[in-house]
């Protein structure tokens, strides 16, 4: 994850369980990260590609600065783009 912070990069990570700690410890210890976005195992490339592609299209920085994100919406261009209207901060 420090990594992906460097790069200012998206983590993305199919080990759920252990990441969820990993977030909490972090903003507890006053540290920020550039987002973190949760997957299930999933053997299929294809599906990793679709959802990977209409997150890479809707997210920015801005959107993902501390978040711990879930794959799921980003099953439907629709729900992607619902997804990351929610995560603006309210006008």
């Amino acid at each position: 994850m420090e990594e992906s912070c460097k790069r200012q990069a998206l983590f993305v990570t199919a080990n759920i369980r252990h990441f969820r700690p990993i977030h909490d410890r972090w903003l507890a210890a006053g540290r920020s990260h550039t987002g973190i976005l949760q997957a299930p195992q999933q053997p299929d490339p294809g599906w990793w590609v679709e959802r990977l592609n209409r997150a890479a299209r809707v997210l920015d920085a801005t959107l993902t600065l501390n978040q711990l994100l879930d794959i799921h919406p980003f099953e439907s261009d629709a729900s992607a783009e619902a997804y990351a209207e929610s995560l603006k901060p309210p006008a």
